[in-house]
Parts: structure tokens; sequence; C-alpha cells
């Protein structure tokens, strides 16, 4: 109830005060540490994610596949997954935009989640190799695509409880909240004092790095009103589009013209 109550009040912030977001994020991370939860650390961060229920105790709520309900090549591990024989991560392992990568401190153990050079081994000669490629996500081998599928960890809980203080203006306490768990990602990290805006950002690109592929970036720019930007890493073949304005067409869901053709209180949006 009170995660359902959480996600009510997170997805309507243009409607509620970011206090509300803060309160039921804090709410969230105190009934699931009470149930055993607990934040990932250090070499718990490079589980791979496919058996992240049984090696970690992060996922809130997960979709947790056993071997024998196999999912071939519809599976998140075939698409995601930097180890999987299939042609989508053979040919387009996917990669992390290197302006998001240089935000993490020398120290972020997150780092060992993708390979900035493009050398790290692959399982054969027929896997492409890209600088900044995936090691966040490990299929159980190169024939197995079935995996865990974390849709809730305590590290979102964290940062959108940080996230949600800072905005609402107490810096003091999103800086608590926000060190708490990045201390669990770099061990060496210390406040860098910022307040406000600059806070906020902080803590926005840690929330980048640490939910990298789990399907928050599009939401999280769409209700910040924030453009893409790709960066200077990505090939346009996969990608079509390496810069987008907020505002753009064909980047705004565009309600159906049926919709807007008979409903006189609906306002066109293309």
């Amino acid at each position: 109830y009170i995660v359902n109550q959480f996600i009510i009040k997170f997805y309507s912030f243009y409607d509620s005060p970011y206090n509300n977001a803060a309160v039921y994020a804090g709410k969230s991370i105190s009934l699931a540490e009470a149930g055993g939860h607990q934040l990932m650390t250090g070499s718990q961060l490079n589980c791979g994610f496919a058996n992240i229920t049984t090696d970690t105790k992060e996922a809130m709520y997960a979709a947790m596949t056993p071997d024998d309900k196999t999912v071939y090549f519809y599976s998140y591990y075939a698409y995601m997954s930097w180890n999987f024989n299939s042609s989508a991560i053979r040919q387009g392992v996917k990669c992390i935009n290197v302006d998001a990568y240089e935000t993490m401190s020398e120290t972020d153990l997150r780092r060992a989640w993708w390979d900035p050079t493009g050398e790290a081994s692959v399982p054969s000669s027929s896997y492409a190799k890209n600088a900044y490629q995936n090691r966040k996500f490990t299929a159980r081998s190169t024939a197995d695509a079935v995996g865990d599928v974390a849709f809730m960890r305590l590290a979102e809980m964290y940062l959108t409880q940080a996230e949600a203080l800072a905005r609402a203006g107490k810096d003091s306490e999103a800086q608590t909240v926000f060190t708490k768990f990045q201390i669990t990602r770099d061990p060496s990290y210390v406040s860098k004092g910022n307040t406000g805006d600059a806070l906020a950002e902080e803590i926005m690109n840690s929330r980048r790095v640490e939910l990298w592929g789990e399907g928050f970036r599009f939401y999280d720019l769409k209700r910040l009103h924030l453009s893409i930007k790709r960066g200077s890493n990505f090939d346009i073949a996969f990608c079509t589009f390496l810069e987008k304005d907020k505002d753009a067409q064909g980047w705004v869901w565009e309600i159906p013209k049926i919709e807007t053709d008979f409903n006189s209180l609906c306002t066109k949006n293309y």
C-alpha cells in the first residue's frame, strides 16, 4: 500500500509538492529495510542483475524467472546484457553516454558497470567491441537469457527521496539521504557542499548512472521538461537521433487524432 501510494505521489510531481514525494519515498525505505532489504555494497554491485533477488537484498519488486521458463530472444537479457548470444548484443551492445559516465568520481564502484576502453573480453570474435559498453547486466550464460528483472530497487527510493528533498529546498536533509546512499557506491564520497539546483543536479547525475538501462531516463526527462542529448559516443544507426528538443515533434506522446476530433475539451499537442 505504501509503495503504491508513493508511486502515485511521485508521478504527480506537477500537482503535488516535492515534500509528498520525499515523505512517501522515506516510508518506502523504512518498510523495505524493516523487511530485510539492503542497499548493495562492494562486490554486490557487480552481481550482473540476472540473479539480483538471490545475490543481493536490494530488489523490492522484481520478476524472478527460473531457468526452466525459457524466454529466448524476447528476454531483457537478450537485449541489455553484454554476453548473451543474440545479434542485438553481438552487433549492438548497449553503451552509456560518455558524459554520464564522466560524472562519476574515480572511486565510484559503478565504473565497473561499463568498459570505457572497449578492450574488455567478449565471448567470441563475433561480438563487437565498443568503448563504454555495458557490463552492468550479465546474462547467466551466452545461451541463457533468463534473468531477474528488478522493477523497483532500494537505490531508486533513496535517490527519489534525496531529489525530492533537494527540490523542496531541504538541502541538509537531502544531503544526508544522498550521502547515505552514495557511500555505498563511492566509499570515498564526501559532500561537495552543493545546495539548491546544484545539489539536485548532483543527485540526478547519480540517479542517471544508477538506473541506467532500467527504464527511467525517458520519464525523468519528461517530468523535468528537459531536452535529450545523447553525447559523442553514440551510433546514429542505432539511436536515430542524437539530440531532441524537449518540445520537439516526435518527442512528445501525441494525443490520438480520433480523440481530438471528437472531444472538444481535448487540445491537440501535435
